[in-house]
């Protein structure tokens, strides 16, 4: 998505808006219900440029617990600082601004955002989508979806540290009392 720079660059200090749209698959998610919608707003101020807007769109993201494919809506906010090609510390791809953020360069009069919205969309996805906050998975058995009703699997949860007092107390034939008071 590029973004017309000579209009901002004449009003220094005054936002200009911009809006526009951006195809998911240049970010390499193929899987989307449609375009990203991007909204934002380019200032130029003492010599650097700031744009600040919001991505918003849906993904089509697979749960990770159960493996059901979901929507995931996107709305996320984005803010970038850029300052001309050579008129800042010339030769280096990146410096960094007074408030710790990167500083990015740019050259001529319209902007390429894309590289800018792709990362912004890519780090909001979660590591670990869920589709619901109380989704059960699959059976870690028969891998019946448990989000779809009970499999009548028997699982027994043991903590595997404590697997070898288990045997020793199968063995035994009795409980821990048992146990404990024939060694006395």
């Amino acid at each position: 998505m590029q973004i017309d720079l000579v209009q901002p660059q004449k009003d220094l200090g005054r936002a200009h808006r911009f809006s526009g749209e951006i195809d998911p698959v240049a970010c390499g998610l193929p899987g989307v219900a449609g375009l990203f919608s991007v909204r934002g707003k380019a200032v130029f101020s003492h010599g650097r440029l700031l744009i600040e807007g919001r991505v918003t769109g849906e993904v089509e993201l697979v749960c990770s617990r159960c493996l059901v494919g979901f929507r995931y809506q996107l709305d996320v906010p984005f803010s970038q600082e850029f300052r001309k090609e050579g008129d800042w510390l010339a030769g280096s791809a990146t410096a960094t601004g007074e408030d710790g953020d990167d500083i990015e360069f740019y050259s001529g009069d319209s902007l390429d955002l894309t590289p800018l919205l792709c990362e912004t969309v890519l780090l909001s996805l979660p590591m670990k989508p869920i589709c619901r906050e109380g989704c059960r998975g699959l059976c870690p058995v028969c891998g019946k979806n448990l989000n779809n009703g009970p499999c009548g699997c028997v699982v027994e949860e043991t903590d595997p540290r404590l697997e070898k007092l288990r045997n020793l107390l199968g063995r035994g034939g009795g409980d821990a009392s048992n146990t404990q008071e024939e060694n006395q």
